[in-house]
This record gives C-alpha cells, sequence and structure tokens, in this order.
C-alpha cells in the first residue's frame, strides 16, 4: 500500500513529461541515463522496480542536485528539501544546524550544502524512493507518455552493440528474448487497463462473452528492441493483437474509461 501525500508529485510529473518530449534538447543529459553502454545494465526480466522507476529516480535525484548548485549561489540556510523531509516526517537534521556544526571544517559553502545530502544519506534515500512511487503511480496510468518512453530506450538498446554480452536474455541479433510474463504485471495492467482492449474497449472480463482471451502485448515489440518490462505491457484482445500489431510498430491508445457519466 502506497501512502501518498503527493508533495510536488504533478511537479516531478510535469518535469518526466517534458524530458520525454524534449529528448533531443536533453540529449546529453538523457545519455548519461541510457548511453555509452548503460543501457545494457538496465536489462533485466519484469523488475518490480520497473525501467520506468530507475528512470524517475535518475530524473528526481537530478533535479534535487540541480536545485541545490542554484541555491548555492544564494547562501541560503534552509533548504527546500528540507521542506519535503518535514513534510513527510523523515527525520534529518536541519541544514542551519549542519551548518552550525561543520563551518569550520571547510571554506566552501557549496560544499557544505553536498556534504549535508550526503550526510542525510538514508533520509535522501527514503525521500526519493518515496517520491518516485508516488510518480510512478499517476505516469502508470499514462500509456502514451509510457510507449514515448518506451520507444525511447528501445532506440538506445538499438543503437548499441550488445550482442556480445555474456546473458541468456539477448538474443544474437542483439534483441531481448521473450520473458515469461509474471502474474503481479498481468493483475498490474489488467486493473490499469480496466479488463479492456486498449485499441478497440472490447470486454476481455470473461463476464460479457467467454470468447473474448485478453492478450498482453509489448507496446514496443522485442523485435523493435522493446523491453520486458511493465511499462511496456498493455491489454489488448486477440483480434486486434493480431491484426493492428501485425507491422510489429508500437501502437496504444490514449482512449481511457471514465470514472462515471
Amino acid at each position: 500500500m502506497l501512502n501518498a501525500k503527493f508533495y510536488e508529485t504533478y511537479y516531478f510529473c510535469n518535469v518526466i513529461k517534458n524530458t520525454l518530449q524534449d529528448q533531443f534538447g536533453l540529449a546529453r543529459v538523457l545519455n548519461e541515463f541510457y548511453g555509452d553502454g548503460n543501457v545494457a545494465y538496465l536489462i533485466e526480466t519484469f523488475p518490480k522496480f520497473s525501467l520506468f522507476h530507475k528512470y524517475l529516480y535518475f530524473v528526481i535525484d537530478r533535479i534535487y542536485y540541480e536545485n541545490l548548485n542554484q541555491l548555492a549561489e544564494n547562501k541560503s540556510k534552509r533548504l527546500p528539501i528540507e521542506e519535503a523531509l518535514k513534510f513527510h516526517s523523515i527525520a534529518h537534521i536541519s541544514f542551519q544546524s549542519y551548518m552550525e556544526k561543520n563551518e569550520n571544517k571547510t571554506e566552501h559553502y557549496d560544499d557544505l550544502i553536498h556534504n549535508y545530502m550526503e550526510d542525510l544519506n538514508d533520509a535522501y534515500e527514503q525521500l526519493l524512493t518515496h517520491t518516485v512511487e508516488e510518480v510512478f503511480y499517476i505516469l502508470f496510468q499514462n500509456r502514451d507518455l509510457l510507449m514515448e518512453f518506451n520507444l525511447m530506450i528501445s532506440g538506445a538498446l538499438e543503437r548499441e552493440d550488445i550482442k556480445e554480452i555474456d546473458t541468456d536474455l539477448v538474443t544474437k541479433r542483439g534483441r531481448l528474448k521473450r520473458g515469461h510474463i509474471p502474474k503481479w504485471v498481468k493483475r498490474a495492467v489488467y486493473f490499469r487497463d480496466r479488463g479492456q482492449c486498449v485499441l478497440c474497449n472490447k470486454d476481455l472480463s470473461g463476464i460479457v462473452s467467454l470468447d473474448n482471451k485478453e492478450n498482453y502485448d509489448h507496446i514496443v515489440a522485442l523485435a523493435q528492441y522493446g523491453f520486458n518490462d511493465v511499462t511496456n505491457i498493455q491489454l489488448l484482445c486477440k483480434e486486434c493483437n493480431q491484426n493492428e500489431k501485425k507491422a510489429g510498430e508500437a501502437v496504444t491508445s490514449n482512449s481511457y474509461q471514465k470514472w462515471y457519466t
């Protein structure tokens, strides 16, 4: 169960959306996540801390530290991250107390800030992990955004030569092998997609018709360098899976059932 408080969560959601919409402008930053062979370390078969979780962690952590660099110029005695820690009732030492305790150990204010972050250690990790889970909770419902993310990461995989990786997860052609989809993935996707085919809205619950069979489809196909990740799976009927996905191109919909009419 996630005890969500949504402190700045929607701000981070918007930043994540913007990073996926401006991949060219942020190419240097994004390269730190998946470039220079890093994509090989992202290959797992349906980890619960998903590929998208890792991306959220990377971006949000970077935002926190970029904000600190800006604050270093103002020499503030109170940092915004303290407000977040306080809001989530995470025990921590205040930056002012930390400065008073360490002011004679360094001459540089920016060094104090970064040393303070290192000393926060478990408190910061707790805040970061919780924030990632809240952002994931919201954005996992946005299939179109998930498709953009998976297209980005599949493009990174295609550009890297990973055929030589000594792993059972990769084919000789440098694509990922099909992995068994765990029950927890199917349950998560079925719940998110409300038991309906996301392309034609056909009921797949077995209540209306026993003939309609649920298919769990990779949004970005493995043949197109897609990943075995919960964020790359959607619910389709058999017909849409066979016909609409025949070409292998990534496709989903932004059609969602309203909570009420």
